[in-house]
């Protein structure tokens, strides 16, 4: 009920709602491709589309960490991921940017 690993929250973030009053006129996406399952990454596999990936993602594999009695994710970030309209936000600004990039 409380994710904390980035992609997670992006997921639930991009399912589209049909309450009544929504204020969402697009639906969020997560940018970039989906990694090849076959593919082996030296770091956390959801670099390429997460907001918060930097070198550490790229080059070391995410520790499991329990962020919450019983309750893991496996990121370099947690620290980050407590205030899920934060990372929302981030998810929004990264969608943006990658548009804006892929329209150069």
């Amino acid at each position: 009920s409380r994710p904390r690993m980035p992609y997670s929250i992006g997921l639930l973030h991009s399912i589209p709602t049909i309450e009544a009053g929504s204020e969402r006129a697009v639906l969020p996406i997560i940018p970039g491709q989906v990694p090849d399952p076959n593919l082996h990454f030296d770091g956390c596999r959801f670099h390429p589309r997460c907001p918060f990936a930097d070198e550490k993602c790229i080059s070391t594999p995410p520790p499991m960490l329990e962020v919450e009695p019983g309750h893991f994710a496996a990121c370099h970030h947690t620290d980050r991921t407590n205030n899920v309209s934060q990372v929302q936000t981030a998810f929004d600004r990264f969608a943006a940017e990658y548009e804006l990039e892929g329209a150069v």
